[in-house]
């Protein structure tokens, strides 16, 4: 099954995956042909997109970013996919779909409400700022001044901003990303939008995920096709919550049609990354603490993944350095099962099967 879906540029900081794109053709058997779905959805529309938020990496500081995007008619402006189990790989469009241009724009933009307010202006370039900039619930003001010649006219919204999303990725072992079966991803349950993107030489594919789940399996399949010949993937959550906003209005003329009717969606997101890259037998070998977890503990493991917040619990003690810390993990993941769960894992890990692989995380 193929689909085809409404593409925003990424005008302002470029993320590490979360919106990068892959321009190759996809692995494996060829493709169907894409076919065209939801274009012209309740009419025809221009389309403006404002993405606000910050990106984590693993051992770096929280950066934050803007990005920006207007077309002037959604339907011209799409990214074509192919389905590989039950997710998105991204694929060149026969047809050649047009991109967000230059010329069509909403004048300057003013954000605020952050902890820095900003002005961007055409064509909303940003370079991104390191240090977290949003507070989860504060309510962030867009406005637009209008364009000069085409574009939206002038606009004034607000966003509330997303919680913050942890799935601690950079603590899945290797022997799990580059082993066999689904690769579990566990972070806390919250009620937006939540995005798994898998990115390799292969191309890059987008898993969607049901937030108050708290868990998905990303399939092996997937991971093979990003992958492709080559030994690194990188793994990118991220947590979304989108306002979209019906009958603008646009102005203007420019190659090609212009809607006179323009949708703005907004969003706040929060990402975090990860990159993995297989080095001989640390693929798979049980050569680390956590390698040692999923083969060793494996059931212990297993048990413990599949819990609601176990996951989270882990993580917390695993970055832990005193004991004054790890007492307020155990105050933040109160749940019963949880801790039953983590302390049978402890048990595997530290006083029977992989105490000297572990001997640093048992503290």
């Amino acid at each position: 099954m193929s689909a085809r879906r409404l593409l925003f540029g990424t005008l302002g900081l470029t993320l590490l995956v979360a919106c990068s794109g892959s321009s190759g053709a996809p692995v494996g058997a060829a493709p169907e042909a894409p076919i065209v779905e939801g274009e012209g959805e309740d009419g025809p529309h221009a389309l403006g997109s404002v993405v606000i938020g910050e990106t984590r990496a693993a051992g770096a500081a929280p950066r934050a970013f803007v990005s920006v995007a207007f077309v002037a008619d959604a339907a011209a402006s799409a990214t074509c996919t192919r389905d590989v189990a039950g997710c998105a790989l991204t694929i060149p469009c026969a047809s050649g779909a047009t991109k967000p241009s230059a010329a069509f724009d909403a004048g300057s933009i003013a954000i605020s409400g952050a902890a820095t307010e900003i002005t961007i202006h055409p064509p909303y370039a940003s370079d991104g700022a390191e240090g977290a900039s949003f507070v989860a619930g504060a309510e962030i003001r867009i406005q637009a001044s209008g364009a000069e010649n085409a574009g939206f006219e002038p606009f004034d919204e607000t966003i509330s901003v997303t919680q913050p999303i942890d799935a601690s990725l950079a603590k899945l072992p290797r022997a799990s990303v580059f082993g066999d079966g689904a690769l579990p991803v566990a972070w806390r349950a919250g009620s937006e939008r939540v995005t798994i993107t898998v990115s390799g030489e292969g191309g890059t594919l987008e898993c969607k995920a049901e937030d108050a789940a708290g868990r998905l399996e990303i399939p092996r399949e997937v991971i093979k096709t990003a992958l492709g010949v080559s030994t690194r993937v990188t793994l990118s959550i991220a947590r979304e919550r989108v306002k979209l906003e019906k009958g603008k209005k646009t102005k203007g003329a420019i190659e090609g049609a212009v809607q006179p009717v323009g949708w703005l969606s907004l969003s706040t997101r929060s990402t975090e990354t990860a990159s993995f890259e297989c080095e001989g037998t640390e693929c798979t070998g049980p050569s680390s603490c956590l390698d040692c977890r999923t083969s060793k503990c494996r059931t212990e493991f297993d048990a413990c993944s599949a819990d609601a917040t176990c996951p989270m619990l882990r993580t917390c003690l695993d970055d832990c350095p005193s004991a004054t810390c790890r007492s307020q993990c155990f105050v933040k993941w109160p749940e019963a099962a949880a801790r039953q769960k983590n302390a049978a894992l402890y048990k595997c890990q530290c006083v029977s099967a992989c105490a000297t692989e572990c001997a640093a995380e048992c503290k």
